[in-house]
Formats: structure tokens, C-alpha cells, sequence
């Protein structure tokens, strides 16, 4: 007779060995030789592997591994924020940016393609077909580069793609007034949304802000298809107010809106005269009643209504200004680039709630404000107290003052109006002292990001209030401040150097080089997170800083010194780097 043998125990999660423990532990990985690699060592051998080989043979072989493979995982393929170094690939190519993008095809969400100077058509169909879990695509290029490629990448596009952005870089984003006005084919047509409707039902972000012409029966197609939309931004001269009142009634669910087509400038009443029977009774209506406000989906907090590149309708007029009256209460962000006029009082009068805000417009030169915007812009600031980004022409210390009364949640401030590039000297703020920097940095402790470029009066009295109350900045921009010196330079980083990531020194003629001397000895003694600094030529040039220069690539090879262009521009809040890791 056969002795029943007891059934064997099966080890529990605490006898595993090295997965043994709670969750989080990684003990039992003393012995490995692979124990003697910091994680950096570790993570620069494992990112040569494939995404799909590290879940699927690598994260196995113990807990430390599983978190490197888990927590370093490339879902984005986006550009640096601020230096090349921010990201482990560094500074590579489109083609190079293919085979990234191949390689991580498993797990890549999001990608973003600048330029595509390199990239044909085949390149897209075959980069395309294998990113099966592509969810959000981005293309930013010029328009004779998007135009040569958008129609060999368009039937191509992952089916499950729920944001697409297509937007042209730089001045070419200004919509031609007339069809004849156009020097070169758009790149977005009747035909290319058509297909992009059949190709990504599940849309839900949809950008379209490069050179295009898209007719209204396009349009009304567009918003049949994606009734679920939550943001759309859409240049085209042949859209016009009956566009807008027909998106408030197909889309409910907007939250983000960005037009700008020249039509916007024609009254309701003469497009009617002009339209159709139908089509004029449509907008007669929209004009007398106030329709296009009661429409306006209840869900919607971000609005840009704009003519051409950096020229935002007139708010004072109708019907732009029954939806700021009678809607301005729900407005968040709200880009307004415009010279003054009634839009100022009127934003201050009912868009009582906003977020953010943009006035900055094209006034590249020195621009002094009259008596008059300046007691309109005073008034606006004590208004919008739940302001937390806000973009002015410019600025005077009795601007300044009252910002700092009244918006204490302010974290980015800008006041030199808009600039496409950013080298050289700014426009001087000869009206910016350190007495209204001083009553900024008083009132508005939570900045992280500040321009005072072109305040030549301000000194290191204002460095030491920004250093003392506005202790989370992390982007701050002193281009052409030429009062300031080496001790201003090095108050900053004695108590902001654990903080700041990007600082610009460009025109400082003040400075020696003797600022980079001590910039290295900080940031021996301490470390530094910044990630760019900007110097004069006239100081990056010496012999001195260039042996400064040489040892901090070594001790800190995360920052990049640069000394003639920062690499950021400043166009607004619209289509921008947020300038900040956190903002």
C-alpha cells in the first residue's frame, strides 16, 4: 500500500529571493557585478536596447531592473525644452529621429516632427506603419517643407490617433486675405481634411494652423465628423462668424478655440448683404440676437479670435463683444494681441475670472505707453486677480506696482511684446526702475518665469528682492540690463542656484570675467540645476572664461553656455514653449 506523499509547499512571495520583500525593495542584488553600476551607468547601457526586448526579457531578470525598464520607458519623441542635453538622445536628425522612433515603435505615444528637411515620403509611410500606439503627432515646419510632405504622410495616419498638430514655424503663420495674395499652394486643403476625417475618427485635439484654405462646406464636414472635439485651433481666409456660431452648435465639448481668418473683420451686416438668403438671415440673426453667445458651449475657457498673425479682433465690436459680456465670466486664457483700444476696459469690465492673458503685440521697436494705457492697464491688473500668466506691450514701475498688489499667483510675466527672434538687445523699458521691480517681486511670490529684458535701470536692489521673496523662478531673463554687475550675477546663484534652469545675460556690459569665474566655483561647491546660460560674447571670449567654460562642461555637462542667441523666442502664449519644466 502506497504512502500518500505530503503536496510541496509553494514558496511565497518572501522566499523569492530577489524579489523578495515588499513592493519597492530591491534586496538580494548585493552579489550581482551589475550591484557595482549606478543607475546612470545602467540606464545608458540599457537605452541602446529595443522597448519591446527591455518588457519582455530584460525588466525580468530582477526588481532593479524592472524599475529601470518601467520608469525609462520613451513614450514621447519630443524636442529638449531649453538644451539638447535635456533629452538622452541629445541633438539628432530627422533621419536619426526616424530610427529612434522605429526602434521604441512598442511604446511611443507622442512624437514631434520640426523641419522634416530629410524625411520623404516613403520615410513617413514606413516610420508610420510600425507606431501602432501613436496617440498624439505633432509636425511644426515652414510651408514649403509641410506642403511637400503632408500629402505622402495624410494616408498614412495611425487610425487611433486622438490629438494631430500641423502648424506652420515663424511669420508663415499669417493668413493671406485673398486666394491670389498666395505665393506658394496651402498645404491644408478640402481634400486633405476629407481624407484625415476618414483616416482618425477618434480625434478629440486638432490643430490646423499652417498656410491653408478650407471652405465652409469643409468645415461644417469637419465638425459632423468630430462633434466630441475638444480643442480646435484653424486658419483659413474663407471661415468667418457663421463658422464660429456653426461650431458652438456642433461641438458642446470645446474647451480650447483658436480662428484666424481675415473674414473676422467683416461685420455680421455686410456678410449678410453679401451671403445668400439663407445664409444671410443665418448671420442677420446671430448679429441682432445675441445667438452666437447663447451657443457658446458652456466649456470653452480658452479663446483666439484673430484676423492675421498677431492681430486679435476688435472686442469692442459686435458680435465679439456680446460673447465677452455675456460669456467673458467662463473665459480662462484669452489671447488679445492687439494695439489699445475699448478691448482693454472691456476685458477688465466682464472677463473678470481669466488665467492668463496675452495683450503683447507686434511692436518690435522702443514703445512707450500713453497716459491713457497706462491708467486702462492699472485698472485691468486690479481686476484680474486669479492671474497667473499675463503678456503686456510694456511696462512702467507703476504697472509693475500694482501687479504686485493685486495678482499674487502671477508665475509668468512678459512686457516687451512680441519678437520673433531672440538675439541681441531688447527694446529699453526706460520706465522699469528698481522700485517697481522691487513692488513685482514683493507681491508675487509664486513667479517662476520673468522677462526684464531691456530694464537698463535696474541694479542688484532688484536681484536681491527677486532672490529673496520670488525664491521658485526658475527662467529669468536679463537681456540687456546693463546696470546690473558681477555681484548681481552672483547673488543669483548663491540663492537660486538650486532652482533656476535657464538664465540670459546677453548686452549685460557690465560683466567681467570674473562672473564666470565665480559661476564656477558655486558650482563646484554646490552643483547647479541650470541647464543654459547666456553671456556676452565680449565675456565668453576671454581667455579667463574660456578656462571657466572648459572646467564647467566637465563638472556640470548638463549646462550649455551659450553666447549670442539664447535659443528661445517669444511669440506669445500661443504656439511657445511653456518656458518652464512646471508652468
Amino acid at each position: 500500500m502506497s504512502t500518500l506523499r505530503p503536496k510541496k509547499r509553494r514558496k511565497g512571495r518572501n522566499e523569492l529571493g530577489v524579489m523578495a520583500g515588499p513592493k519597492g525593495e530591491e534586496i538580494g542584488e548585493d552579489t550581482a557585478i551589475t550591484n557595482s553600476l549606478g543607475d546612470d551607468t545602467l540606464l545608458n547601457i540599457l537605452q541602446r536596447i529595443q522597448s519591446r526586448v527591455l518588457l519582455s526579457v530584460v525588466s525580468l531578470v530582477c526588481r532593479r531592473w524592472r524599475r529601470l525598464c518601467q520608469e525609462n520607458l520613451v513614450h514621447d519623441l519630443t524636442p529638449p525644452l531649453f538644451s539638447v542635453r535635456d533629452k538622452p538622445w541629445g541633438s539628432v536628425t530627422d533621419l536619426q529621429l526616424m530610427e529612434l522612433a522605429k526602434k521604441h515603435a512598442s511604446t511611443i505615444e507622442s512624437i514631434e516632427l520640426r523641419g522634416l528637411k530629410q524625411l520623404t515620403g516613403d520615410d513617413i509611410q514606413g516610420m508610420f506603419s510600425k507606431l501602432t500606439r501613436l496617440q498624439h503627432l505633432t509636425i511644426a515646419s515652414d510651408p514649403p517643407l509641410i506642403s511637400s510632405n503632408l500629402q505622402n504622410l495624410v494616408h498614412h495616419l495611425p487610425g487611433n490617433l486622438v490629438t494631430l498638430d500641423l502648424h506652420t514655424t515663424g511669420c508663415s503663420t499669417a493668413v493671406h486675405s485673398t486666394p491670389s495674395s498666395r505665393t506658394l499652394p496651402p498645404s491644408i486643403t478640402d481634400d486633405f481634411v476629407g481624407t484625415v476625417c476618414q483616416r482618425c475618427p477618434k480625434l478629440e485635439r486638432l490643430i490646423l494652423d499652417a498656410d491653408s484654405l478650407i471652405s465652409e462646406t469643409c468645415f461644417d464636414k469637419l465638425l459632423h465628423t468630430w462633434s466630441s472635439l475638444t480643442l480646435l485651433h484653424i486658419s483659413s481666409p474663407a471661415l468667418g462668424w457663421s463658422s464660429v456660431l456653426h461650431l458652438f452648435q456642433s461641438c458642446q465639448c470645446l474647451q480650447d478655440l483658436s480662428l484666424c481668418s481675415s473674414n473676422l473683420a467683416v461685420p455680421p451686416k455686410i456678410a449678410a448683404d453679401k451671403a445668400g438668403y439663407s445664409i444671410g438671415v443665418e448671420v442677420a440673426e446671430m448679429y441682432s440676437k445675441q445667438t452666437l453667445s447663447a451657443l457658446m458651449p458652456p466649456s470653452l475657457v480658452s479663446i483666439r479670435l484673430y484676423l492675421s498673425l498677431h492681430a486679435s479682433v476688435h472686442w469692442d465690436l459686435l458680435p465679439a463683444q456680446d460673447l465677452m459680456k455675456y460669456k467673458g465670466h467662463q473665459i480662462r486664457h484669452l489671447h488679445a494681441q492687439t494695439s489699445f483700444q475699448g478691448s482693454w476696459y472691456y476685458i477688465s469690465e466682464w472677463c473678470i475670472n481669466l488665467k492668463s492673458l496675452d495683450l503683447s503685440h507686434g511692436h518690435q521697436h522702443n514703445y512707450k505707453l500713453s497716459e491713457r494705457e497706462e491708467i486702462v492697464l492699472c485698472r485691468l491688473v486690479k481686476h484680474l486677480e486669479q492671474l497667473e500668466q499675463l503678456a503686456l506691450p510694456a511696462a512702467n514701475d507703476r504697472i509693475l506696482t500694482e501687479i504686485g498688489r493685486h495678482c499674487s499667483k502671477l508665475v509668468r510675466l512678459f512686457f516687451q511684446g512680441w519678437r520673433m527672434r531672440r538675439a541681441g538687445p531688447l527694446s529699453k523699458q526706460l520706465g522699469v526702475t528698481d522700485w517697481g521691480v522691487i513692488a513685482l517681486a514683493e507681491g508675487c511670490p509664486e513667479l517662476r518665469v520673468l522677462s526684464l529684458g531691456g530694464c537698463c535701470k535696474i541694479t542688484i536692489s532688484s536681484i536681491r528682492a527677486l532672490v529673496f521673496h520670488c525664491t521658485k523662478i526658475e527662467v529669468l531673463e536679463l537681456n540687456g540690463c546693463t546696470a546690473l554687475t558681477d555681484n548681481a550675477i552672483v547673488l543669483l546663484f548663491q540663492r537660486l542656484g538650486s532652482s533656476l534652469l535657464f538664465l540670459d545675460l546677453l548686452a549685460c556690459s557690465k560683466l567681467t570675467s570674473g562672473v564666470m569665474q565665480s559661476v564656477l566655483q558655486h558650482v563646484q561647491a554646490h552643483g547647479t540645476s541650470l541647464r543654459v546660460l547666456t553671456i556676452p560674447n565680449s565675456v565668453k571670449g576671454q581667455s579667463a572664461s574660456k578656462s571657466a567654460i572648459s572646467q564647467l562642461n566637465k563638472v556640470a555637462p548638463t549646462l550649455s553656455i551659450r553666447g549670442n542667441n539664447n535659443g528661445l523666442h517669444w511669440d506669445g502664449f500661443y504656439h511657445c514653449p511653456p518656458w518652464s519644466y512646471r508652468s
